[in-house]
């Protein structure tokens, strides 16, 4: 792949043999809008280079499995051997979004970098990166999340972020996790349950914005610190405002964070996990904040009832990162600030008769007894149906989301429905009475695009208002609410109603005209979508977006088409375990995203007519069980008949059958589809011969299976099998592999390619592989037959284990400053095959120093004042369970105290549109080193910038407006890590410019003015304003002879206005101040003073700047000649300076001095220089 760029939808698949994708130069790019899939066990090689980047402006999706990661490396050496780094992921944009499970990236210079795309992390591992290989995040738009992974690199979030940090793994000997605020506003951070094990675990830094350091304690409770010593976690949090109570005693296990503790009524603990059901009619409490991780689901089944326990009802939170399913009957009981916030799906599943409610969890409930249901922007899908929400602050808020809300009652609330920002839900059906506010908008964004659909619902009885909008969408000035029952037909009742334009002339009006006569049935479905049906007699579509639940057989006879619209979805098991069948004559087309589900064993799908399964990538077909807990053989299949005529299969999933789907004696095509969990994928019988590709098979009994009477000159897929052969003779981890029992149905098998799970391959029937240490691997074998279709198999095979020393780790080398406490921490020592029993440190050079702790993994001694070179040295002994040892050192070295750069940006300036602006600026480090370069935009226009992290900064001028300004900010990072920055301005060149003669002096003063002009335009008048009044005193064609006499004491601001060609003016002011004769005397006689306290002080220098530039030279020779006794000697008896004439630039004085009892007065002369202040011309 060379500099690929992808628009719309690709979907990476490892190849057979494995053989890993290579980007050989250049990057590939996610354009906005397109997606970049890469499946399980897929490789991606980056030819090693800054320059190698996969950027995602809109989305990238690693679908690795736990046995089948997705690797993402580098392909290129360097001169010694090793990898060259590649630039890694690199994604913008607000709209973008990079979702990674069970993904491996190395050898990264940075893994992940994103500025405003949502990111999802879980069961990832970001390794062998380089110094600065950390993960990146920046103005992170949605609520993001990072759980159960593991860094060795470092996590950088910067700005108004909200990111979960849950469940991982942080090893690297720097920071493990760096917040820091910018101009925005601080990271919002949950960072729990987690090894933060890293030398400086957590660090925050305020920047150069006072007013946005860190308001309140960052959460990092349950962590594993690799320390239960207070004082050495105090260290390791790395500020006095992180909040880590409740710390661990010991290290997280993989996959094992706590998620939250929910208990039945007999007081058994129920876990929070991936899959967490709440079973019907069962009653639990809640113990603790709830967390519903990415990826993973909890289901309330009918009836179940989920409350707090009283004594900790202000602390109950439910997150949803991933799934939450509320079946018919259902029941929240919630109460003080607790709140549900879903940024990932919520599916509400009541019906009419048995709704899914969410209420108050006290005795006597009331309006504000919890928080709501926070919809986040990241959420999606959201659909609520059938839902009960009362006694809340608001019931429903949606936060820039979008979903949908049907068939529901929402009662006694503060707010009923509360929208805020670009919200565009799908409120329909309903019945909003009884709050404070029924339906009540806050818009911040931008009001683009469609706006939210309310319409067919119940808006009355609402003590506030039914419909209450605070802040007008920007594009729109019509807000619509068509059809809807506002508890009357008397317009102005329906307009007490609401509050709009009418109320606030900056808000947009609610178009109310299309409203109803009476009311809609209150939480009532507005369709029957419950269908019974023997016979389909005519086409028939059922909509999109909607669920149809099946009581009947279904018949499509032939000459009839039935077509499941996109993300329909059709329930086979309205009642419940019944065998109801859809048989098709006829032609059955199923859209992207519609699903059909079966519950019964005896349920299937026959297709003696055409069948058209049309699935994509994003929105595939599915064939599934409805039961909770899911299981091959919960339906029979799809069975395609003899009789059967067309039939194309795409992008399907089906799974939990006996058969996928059976061909029999009939054929068809099925590509692109993923068959899991069945007894058998496909199955073909007698003269069958379906032709398949691009299909993936999951966990099923057999894969394809053909029966006898296979079509002559067909050729299938070959049967991959092997087993794993033991021989105590072999070496220490050796295992033969045995392939012999493959077979191929219609040929020869001709070739055997191994993958033994280490990053190991072989070839052969047979083969033997030694791996380097004990443990579980998944071992693949693909066969190839003699027509050059290829089979796979794969298993999982543990290799047992000897004993393995123990390996002793005492942490990287550190630097300390005297007198700091200096903790020497091994417990990053491992032991592979069982457990360290004892650690022992003992110094081994340097001046000795009173060691404590010495017997366990961590101790800690007061760095001493050492002698220049000196240095100490420490041994760690670990010894594990079986008597094995190994010994590790720590080089401790003094470390002066560093003293931050100095960044120097350059001057300011003015450029002309379009000219290419080169900034160089550079870094002085008085103790070390410059060792990185940031630029930074500030202020003014956005530019594209180029050399962002070099000394020079370049972008291209853009068209400014004549007061706009850009502003850059230089930060230089040293090689200690402290950081210095400066600014500069860069201005455009100005259309028209105004200089005078003379800035200030005595009335009256004559004042000429000069008007340079740089005008792109012909120039058509010029005119002058002498006071500043905005009045035009004088206009003129050309620029000549503008002049002013001023009489009066004061500051004016004289400007002139320049009239182009086009139509438009340019401006420019100058200040005049014209002042009394008294305060120009006093003035001059503070610099004389000022200059003759500097000569008395043998400051010469200092002196001859109150002297006009073409005198400095002069006084500076003659003064070099004179001792500083004859200088004293010079002004010492000066009495007083007298003013004997004064004009507005030339001040004749005398200064008055005492010699042998007479007075005599030396002239001295001052004028004005060009900027306006007094200097001595002569004396």
């Amino acid at each position: 792949m060379t500099g690929l760029s992808v628009g719309d939808v690709l979907v990476l698949t490892p190849g057979i043999p494995a053989l890993p994708y290579t980007v050989k130069s250049g990057s590939v790019t996610v354009r906005s809008g397109g997606k970049l899939v890469l499946q399980a066990g897929t490789e991606v090689q980056f030819d090693g280079g800054w320059g190698s980047t996969l950027q995602v402006e809109g989305e990238l999706e690693i679908n690795g499995a736990p046995d089948r990661r997705t690797l993402l490396t580098s392909d290129n050496l360097d001169e010694n051997g090793d990898p060259k780094w590649w630039a890694g992921i690199n994604a913008t944009g607000e709209q973008g979004l990079l979702k990674l499970t069970h993904a491996v990236i190395e050898y990264a210079s940075e893994a992940v970098s994103s500025t405003g795309a949502q990111v999802k992390i879980k069961h990832s591992e970001f390794r062998e990166g380089s110094i600065t290989g950390n993960i990146s995040l920046t103005d992170i738009a949605r609520a993001s999340s990072i759980e159960e992974s593991s860094f060795s690199a470092r996590l950088k979030v910067m700005g108004p972020s909200e990111v979960l940090v849950r469940g991982n793994t942080f090893e690297f000997s720097g920071t493990g996790i760096d917040l820091f605020c910018t101009s925005s506003g601080c990271p919002w951070m949950q960072i729990n349950q987690n090894n933060l094990v890293s030398s400086e675990a957590m660090r925050l830094n305020e920047n150069v914005f006072e007013n946005l350091w860190w308001r309140t304690p960052v959460d990092a409770q349950q962590n594993w610190w690799g320390t239960t010593d207070l004082a050495h976690i105090r260290f390791r949090s790395g500020a006095d405002n992180v909040d880590f109570r409740n710390y661990l005693d010991g290290p997280v296990p993989d996959g094992q964070i706590y998620r939250g503790e929910i208990y039945d009524t007999g007081g058994n603990l129920i876990p929070v996990t991936d899959e967490t059901i709440l079973q019907a009619g069962q009653h639990y409490a809640a113990h603790a904040d709830i967390h519903v991780s990415h990826g993973a689901t909890m289901r309330l089944e009918a009836g179940a009832v989920l409350k707090l326990d009283s004594d900790v009802l202000d602390e109950f939170d439910l997150v949803i990162d991933g799934s939450l399913v509320l079946e018919a009957g259902a029941r929240f009981e919630l109460a003080g600030f607790n709140t549900i916030r879903v940024n990932g799906s919520i599916q509400v599943n009541g019906t009419q008769s048995n709704p899914v409610i969410f209420t108050s969890a006290q005795d006597i409930p009331a309006k504000e007894d919890w928080q709501g249901i926070l919809i986040g922007s990241s959420a999606a899908p959201v659909q609520i149906n059938h839902a009960i929400i009362e006694y809340a602050t608001h019931g429903l808020r949606f936060n820039d989301a979008t979903g949908s809300v049907r068939d529901s009652i929402l009662q006694n609330n503060l707010h009923g429905v509360y929208l805020v920002g670009d919200a565009k839900p799908q409120i329909t059906g309903n019945t909003i009475s009884y709050n404070d506010y029924g339906v009540y908008e806050t818009t911040i964004g931008s009001g683009m695009g469609p706006q939210p659909d309310i319409s067919g619902n119940n808006l009355h009885g609402n003590s506030r208002y039914a419909v209450m909008l605070r802040q007008s969408r920007k594009s729109s000035a019509f807000t619509s609410m068509p059809e809807n029952w506002w508890g009357s037909v008397a317009i102005d009742e329906i307009l007490a109603s609401i509050y709009d334009y009418r109320d606030d002339e900056s808000l947009p009006a609610v178009g109310y005209e299309q409203y109803l006569d009476g009311p809609v049935p209150g939480g009532n479905p507005v369709n029957d979508r419950s269908i019974e049906i023997q016979e389909i007699k005519a086409d028939t579509v059922l909509s999109s977006d909607k669920q149809y639940l099946v009581i009947g057989d279904i018949y499509v006879p032939q000459g009839v088409m039935l077509t499941l619209d996109e993300y329909t979805e059709l329930d086979m098991n309205g009642a419940q375990n019944s065998d109801f069948k859809l048989i098709v004559d006829g032609r059955l087309v199923l859209k992207p995203g519609s699903k059909i589900v079966f519950s019964d064993s005896a349920q299937f799908v026959e297709i003696n007519g055409d069948l058209s399964v049309e699935g994509t990538t994003l929105a595939p077909v599915v064939f599934t069980s409805g039961r909770q807990a899911p299981a091959k053989g919960d339906w029979r299949g799809i069975h395609i008949t003899s009789l059967a005529n067309e039939v194309e299969i795409a992008h399907a999933r089906v799974e939990y059958a006996t058969w996928g789907i059976w061909f029999d004696e009939m054929s068809g095509t099925v590509t692109q589809s993923v068959f899991k969990e069945n007894e058998v994928g496909i199955l073909a019988t007698l003269n069958a011969n379906p032709q398949l590709s691009g299909n993936e098979f999951v966990n099923n009994s057999f894969d394809v299976q053909w029966l006898p009477g296979q079509v002559e000159n067909s050729n299938y897929v070959p049967h991959a099998q092997f087993e794993a052969v033991f021989d105590p003779m072999l070496p220490a981890y050796s295992v033969i592999y045995d392939g012999s029992s493959s077979y191929d149905y219609d040929g020869s098998i001709i070739a055997y390619h191994w993958d033994f799970g280490d990053g190991g391959y072989g070839t052969g029937t047979t083969t033997t592989h030694q791996y380097s240490e004990f443990g579980t691997y998944q071992v693949q074998l693909t066969v190839l037959d003699n027509n050059g279709t290829t089979g796979s198999h794969s298993q999982s095979v543990y290799i047992e284990s000897l004993n393995v020393p123990p390996l002793a780790k005492a942490g990287e080398d550190q630097l300390a400053e005297a007198g700091a406490l200096v903790y020497l921490d091994g417990g990053q020592s491992t032991d592979t095959d069982g457990w360290i029993v004892s650690s022992q440190w003992k110094q081994t050079d340097g001046p000795e120093v009173e060691l404590t702790g010495g017997s366990s993994s961590l101790a800690h001694f007061t760095m001493p004042q050492l002698q220049a070179g000196d240095s100490l040295v420490f041994e760690l002994t670990v010894t594990d369970d079986l008597g094995a040892s190994t010994v590790d050192t720590i080089l401790i070295t003094l470390l002066q105290p560093n003293i931050s750069p100095v960044a120097f940006a350059g001057g300011d300036r003015r450029v002309e549109a379009g000219e290419e602006v080169n900034l160089t600026g550079y870094g002085e480090d008085e103790d070390g080193t410059i060792e990185a370069y940031h630029w930074e935009q500030l202020s003014g226009q956005l530019v594209v910038l180029g050399g962002e992290s070099t000394a020079t900064l370049n972008f291209v001028m853009p068209v400014l407006s004549q007061n706009q300004e850009l502003v850059f900010q230089l930060t230089v990072t040293d090689d200690r890590g402290s950081s210095g920055s400066d600014t500069v301005t860069i201005g455009r060149v100005k259309e028209v410019s105004l200089h005078a003669n003379v800035y200030s002096g005595i009335p009256p003063l004559d004042v000429f003015f000069v008007i340079n002009t740089n005008s792109t335009y012909p120039v058509v008048a010029y005119g002058m304003d002498y006071d500043g009044d905005g009045v035009i005193d004088e206009s003129a064609n050309d620029a000549d002879d503008f002049e002013h006499t001023y009489t009066q004491i004061g500051s004016y601001q004289p400007y002139v206005s320049m009239l182009d060609d086009q139509g438009v003016s340019h401006i420019d002011r100058i200040n005049i101040e014209i002042v009394s004769a008294e305060d120009e005397q006093a003035l001059i006689k503070a610099r004389w003073d000022a200059m003759v306290a500097a000569m008395m002080s043998g400051d010469i220098e200092g002196a001859l700047t109150y002297f006009i530039d073409s005198a400095q030279e002069k006084y500076r020779t003659l003064f070099a000649n004179k001792s500083s006794a004859q200088i004293s000697a010079i002004f010492e008896n000066v009495i007083e300076l007298e003013l004997y004439t004064l004009t507005d630039q030339l001040a004749q004085c005398g200064a008055v001095r005492s010699e042998f009892g007479t007075d005599y007065s030396y002239p001295v002369v001052f004028v004005r220089d060009q900027s306006g202040d007094w200097k001595i011309v002569s004396l």
